[in-house]
């Protein structure tokens, strides 16, 4: 039996982590698993993520998931798509680059604002698509977007 040294990853692990195309899935798997708390579509995907890093580990790196899922939420009149790993805003003079990474690292570690969590702030819409190719145009719609919930009222 080979010893094995804790916090020291063998060189397979190594190689996962020390490249950076590897590491979104980790990142997917992990902020889709905080998502699945309020809505169960993200958690099958978030499965697979987590499957597919697993997998690397003992046979390399293979094909992921063939959808990709999307959050798209709101926050304070605020729209932005997520897939856990890239966050992506309108391009707009109103609304500058801190403002936009102050959201992103609000709604990455669910950070509270008073006593609510940042997630339960927002609106939530859960996509599924091919790839990211629809979300600049998706965020340059003029129009008010249409949230089901807002029938309810």
């Amino acid at each position: 039996m080979t010893p094995v040294a804790i916090g020291q990853p063998d060189a397979n692990a190594a190689g996962i982590l020390a490249s950076p195309g590897r590491r979104p899935p980790f990142s997917k798997a992990c902020y889709l698993t905080g998502e699945s708390v309020f809505a169960p579509e993200p958690a099958r995907h978030a499965d697979a993520y987590y499957n597919q890093v697993a997998a690397a580990h003992w046979d390399g790196w293979g094909e992921g998931p063939a959808r990709e899922t999307f959050v798209h939420k709101e926050f304070r009149g605020v729209h932005f798509v997520t897939n856990g790993y890239d966050f992506r805003f309108p391009r707009t003079d109103a609304l500058q680059p801190a403002e936009c990474a102050a959201i992103t690292l609000l709604d990455y570690f669910n950070c509270k604002l008073g006593d609510t969590a940042f997630r339960a702030l927002c609106r939530t819409e859960v996509i599924e698509a091919e790839d990211a190719g629809w979300i600049p145009e998706f965020l340059r719609d003029d129009e008010e977007y249409d949230w089901d919930d807002e029938d309810e009222e």
